[in-house]
């Protein structure tokens, strides 16, 4: 579907096995009030905005940002089994409202963004293992901050893009990859509950770290992970 201007549309949308694309025109926006459903994926392939609003979608297929934007409009728009890929010129925005989602992945050629605003993004309920180099931050069109993610299930998130949202990152019983340092964010503390923190290079964190019932396990794979590191200054200080 190509709209060349902004439009709101209050009927429901059926998606079928074959799904369907909403290519906004540059600087528009597409809005889709009415419930989303049937079986098939979601794709965004324009350089506008789509905003979803209902919290009544239950599309079966995957989430795909290509180009422009997807912008929720209220909290638990996205079914929470739905697959989110983000490709490298699409953007993901939550626009500080929390959504659940299956997983969280690159598009065809690589990562793009995800803006969380003040809102938590949980991740994994399709318990499967993904990839996702692109950026996580705060911001977007709320220019909310301080947004988290969290990563639930049983596969393993790995994250080798810049993760810049300054809250708490949480893992419960849920694996999850930092590439570099850059991944673990700044600011807020990480806190567990039986999850597992995976790196593959020398990380270096101050971040507090929280071990709640069921605990943290930390697997380094290559390289040394160093948490809790300060500033240091003289010797003896």
């Amino acid at each position: 579907m190509q709209t060349n201007q902004s439009i709101v549309n209050s009927r429901p949308v059926t998606l079928n096995a074959a799904g369907g694309t909403f290519a906004p025109a540059s600087a528009t926006t597409l809005e889709l009030d009415g419930a989303i459903g049937g079986t098939g994926a979601l794709t965004v392939n324009g350089a506008g905005t789509l905003l979803i609003t209902n919290t009544g979608n239950n599309y079966g297929g995957a989430t795909t940002v290509l180009n422009g934007t997807l912008l929720t409009g209220v909290a638990n728009v996205i079914p929470t089994t739905s697959a989110v890929l983000v490709d490298t010129h699409g953007t993901f925005d939550l626009d500080s409202n929390s959504q659940s989602v299956g997983s969280i992945a690159n598009g065809p050629n690589s990562g793009g963004t995800i803006s969380l605003g003040s809102a938590v993004l949980t991740t994994g309920n399709d318990n499967t293992s993904t990839s996702f180099s692109g950026v996580i931050q705060d911001g977007g069109v709320s220019a909310g901050t301080g947004g988290s993610l969290v990563k639930v299930g049983t596969g393993t998130l790995t994250l080798g893009g810049r993760t810049l949202i300054p809250a708490a990152r949480r893992s419960t019983a849920a694996p999850f990859r930092s590439a570099w340092t850059g991944t673990l964010g700044t600011g807020g503390g990480i806190t567990f509950g039986g999850g597992t923190l995976i790196t593959t290079g020398a990380i270096t964190s101050a971040r507090t770290v929280t071990l709640n019932a069921g605990g943290g396990t930390f697997s380094p794979t290559t390289g040394t992970l160093e948490l809790g590191r300060r500033d240091r200054g003289a010797p003896g200080r």
